[in-house]
């Protein structure tokens, strides 16, 4: 009998949520979004389609989302290419 343990990589082994939320606060910066990181806390875990509605619903229908949501992918690309997606505190460790 083999023992098989499956993880859940994205938010429980790799620290992309963090790297996720960073990125979306300094769009708001970018953009003049105060609030922008906290309506980005409500969707952290949720699916695409879930953001888009948190996000028009809280900023309106003309909120510009797919164009940050690029904005936002690009930036990520270009982090994790560069440094590596964050590993989560212990993380290694657990897994040796």
């Amino acid at each position: 009998m083999s023992k098989n343990i499956i993880f859940d990589m994205d938010g429980v082994i790799l620290d992309s949520e963090r790297l996720l939320l960073t990125i979306w606060e300094y769009i708001g910066h970018e953009h003049n979004i105060p609030t922008l990181r906290e309506t980005y806390l409500k969707c952290i875990g949720v699916t695409k389609d879930l953001t888009r509605e948190i996000m028009l619903e809280t900023y309106g229908p003309d909120f510009p989302y797919e164009e940050l949501r690029k904005e936002a992918s690009e930036q990520f690309k270009e982090r994790t290419k560069k440094d590596g997606v964050p590993v989560k505190t212990g993380a290694r460790e657990f897994i040796q």
